[in-house]
């Protein structure tokens, strides 16, 4: 798509860390040039991906509240010659008040609501920087933030140009726990700020059928889904050995529990689960080295994780068994899935069904999976027994690969809906 510009809104710059992976798939035919990012986070930029970005703070806008003088936001442009010497803002003493600003409380994100007014940060420097540039389309990646949402709409609204919205997580039917007053007033204004960009969208992605069904209908929209590919390739390791398991990713939303129950169980065929956690991974589900049937290996960074998955006979994928947990992820499907998939390993899947990613993998038949609590000591005698065959769902991971996962048809579906959204905008102007 030589002939278009994008506009992305999103909390983290646009990388190759595998955080904005989804990117890759949807904006694949543009070129760093092509992209014009406002993001706002102090997270390091790629050069790689983009060359133009608007970077617009907690910190920022904070400055601005207590100085008027002082417009909010930094253009930031990179150069593919020079080294990129972008890095990630040390919080350092100078302003240890304004870090509290990072935190993701029900009271924080309701102060930002009150605090971050459209008359401070859709500044002049704001519209100087979008003039210059002037993108054809913006395209938002959905986030818990109200503030990323109301960014995207001014810009859409500032140069009226469409809009696409991209849903990879459900954050607008989710009902966060626990119901503080905070949180309920910050979910009432989440929800109006929903409504209106839903509204407004000319396009949506979705990360599955199911989110789309749902939103969809309660929307009167027609999205499109567009599922996240991987760039992993198979070992093409054949073996029937039960050995070495591993598990790459998070342990939030009752993942803990989970694996914690697995590994007592696993330990008694004489095996542990080898954890690897993401380096974002928060203090309090992180594991303390004493677990059973557990050796937790540290972080590991996304290109680590394609990497070390080569060296596994199954690969362990864990949800939560509690139903309020359980609910919040109905629709939503982890990004560890297309990577698992296209493996050719394995997979071990204990969870809920009432999970979007155990529901998907036990629909497709491409894990063994264990979705009822009380008979996972049952179900793992059965997988361990040395006549289960576990090459049916290799067979059939590799079928759903192709099916919904598959990275040039999803790229084709993604590019076809930016041609449709551009060029009926420009059809509508004339």
């Amino acid at each position: 798509m030589d002939e278009y510009k994008v506009c992305l809104v999103d909390a983290n710059p646009f990388s190759d860390s595998g955080v904005t992976r989804g990117l890759d798939t949807y904006l694949s035919s543009f070129t760093n040039e092509q992209i014009f990012q406002i993001c706002t986070n102090n997270k390091k930029l790629c050069k790689e991906k983009c060359l133009h970005y608007f970077r617009l703070t907690d910190k920022d806008v904070f400055r601005s509240r207590l100085h008027k003088n002082e417009k909010c936001g930094t253009s930031i442009e990179l150069s593919m010659n020079g080294e990129n010497l972008i890095r990630e803002e040390r919080r350092n003493k100078k302003y240890l008040i304004t870090s509290i600003l990072y935190s993701d409380s029900p009271f924080i994100r309701f102060l930002r609501l009150l605090l971050w007014n459209k008359k401070i940060w859709g500044n002049e420097k704001l519209k100087l920087w979008l003039d210059t540039y002037s993108p054809d389309f913006v395209f938002v990646h959905c986030s818990s933030s109200a503030f990323i949402l109301e960014i995207a709409m001014f810009v859409s609204d500032y140069l009226h140009i469409p809009l696409i919205f991209e849903i990879a997580d459900d954050y607008f039917f989710i009902k966060h726990s626990p119901v503080s007053l905070f949180n309920r007033l910050y979910q009432q204004k989440y929800a109006i700020t929903f409504k209106r960009i839903m509204a407004m969208a000319s396009g949506v992605i979705y990360l599955s059928d199911k989110m789309k069904n749902k939103y969809d209908s309660f929307f009167d929209k027609n999205g499109t889904s567009v599922y996240l590919s991987s760039y992993f390739t198979a070992t093409g390791k054949q073996t029937s050995e039960k050995k070495c398991f591993q598990y790459f990713g998070n342990l939030g939303y009752g993942r803990r529990r989970t694996i914690l129950r697995l590994g007592r169980e696993i330990s008694k065929y004489g095996v542990n689960i080898h954890v690897h956690l993401p380096p974002t991974q928060n203090a309090v589900n992180r594991l303390s080295g004493k677990e059973k049937g557990i050796k937790d290996e540290g972080s590991l960074e996304y290109e680590g994780v394609l990497k070390e998955m080569r060296n596994t006979d199954v690969l362990v994928y864990i949800e939560t068994f509690q139903k309020k947990k359980a609910e919040e992820i109905e629709l939503s499907l982890s990004t560890k899935i297309s990577d698992y998939l296209a493996s050719g390993i394995p997979i071990l899947a204990v969870g809920s069904p009432k999970t979007g990613s155990i529901s998907f993998l036990k629909k497709t038949k491409s894990a063994f999976v264990i979705d009822d609590k009380s008979k996972l000591e049952a179900y793992l005698k059965i997988f361990f027994d040395s006549n289960t065959d576990l090459s049916s769902f290799v067979k059939n991971a590799k079928t759903a690969y192709q099916d919904f996962f598959n990275l040039k048809k999803n790229q084709e579906k993604a590019s076809e809906l930016i041609r449709k959204v551009v060029e009926t905008s420009k059809i509508q102007k004339e």
